[in-house]
């Protein structure tokens, strides 16, 4: 059995929308991962992102004097809703699912509490975390990097929409090389965007190993979870 912490982009759940919530997406992401939790039994978690609804640092806004603490903040409230639909439709497809974040909200977010997760994944469920880590300036890859040795994850996986890590973009370039295995030093030196440079550094520095996949190809959530090779290995 595998704990394996998922790190989705908030992005992935506006589907062709401009922005919001495309609960079709967000359906069947959920039957994908209920699926993996019947067939493997793995201990998953999940930290999501909001950029479909609001990215605090980077807001496509013409206006003077922005606020990124407050920017910041609305970036962290749109983790807390993209998670709520999470959890809804997991929940609608069987899954025993809660969220925990970073900040709390009561009677909707509670604070993440580590025995409260590690007593769902004994029961079988699925966590959700949203919430950032309840500090402004840290991007959710650095709550994926964070939460994944909080919980003691046995890897982080970072879902992306190419089927791995490439020494160049492979959208724009061709010839692009993809990595079976790639070290983090590689990754630093060559300044390859995989995960921002803290998120990075942190996940080096406590030896916790990245799993980079394809979530647009059915079935390798619950690949990732046998532990079939699927995309690219950093260590």
């Amino acid at each position: 059995m595998s704990r394996i912490l998922v790190k989705l982009s908030g992005e992935v759940l506006k589907g062709s929308l401009q922005a919001g919530i495309d609960w079709t997406v967000v359906d069947t992401i959920c039957s994908e991962i209920a699926g993996a939790v019947k067939n493997t039994k793995a201990e998953l978690g999940f930290v999501i992102g909001g950029g479909n609804i609001f990215r605090g640092a980077t807001p496509d806004l013409n206006i003077r004097n922005y606020d990124r603490l407050l920017g910041d903040s609305m970036g962290m409230m749109a983790t807390v809703i993209n998670a709520l639909a999470l959890v809804e439709r997991l929940r609608g497809n069987g899954v025993n699912a809660i969220l925990q974040s970073g900040v709390q909200i009561d009677g909707i977010a509670p604070l993440f509490n580590a025995d409260v997760v590690e007593r769902q994944f004994k029961e079988g469920g699925v966590v959700v975390f949203a919430g950032g880590i309840g500090s402004p300036y840290f991007s959710t890859d650095m709550t994926a990097a964070l939460r994944s040795l909080q919980i003691k994850a046995d890897y982080l996986a970072k879902a992306t929409k190419v089927d791995g890590v490439y020494d160049s973009d492979p959208m724009k370039n061709a010839d692009a090389k993809r990595y079976e295995k790639v070290s983090y030093n590689e990754i630093i030196e060559k300044k390859l965007e995989v995960l921002d440079l803290t998120a990075i550094q942190l996940l080096a520095k406590n030896n916790m190993k990245l799993l980079v996949y394809d979530m647009t190809q059915k079935g390798n959530l619950e690949a990732v979870c046998r532990g079939e090779k699927v995309g690219t290995i950093v260590e």
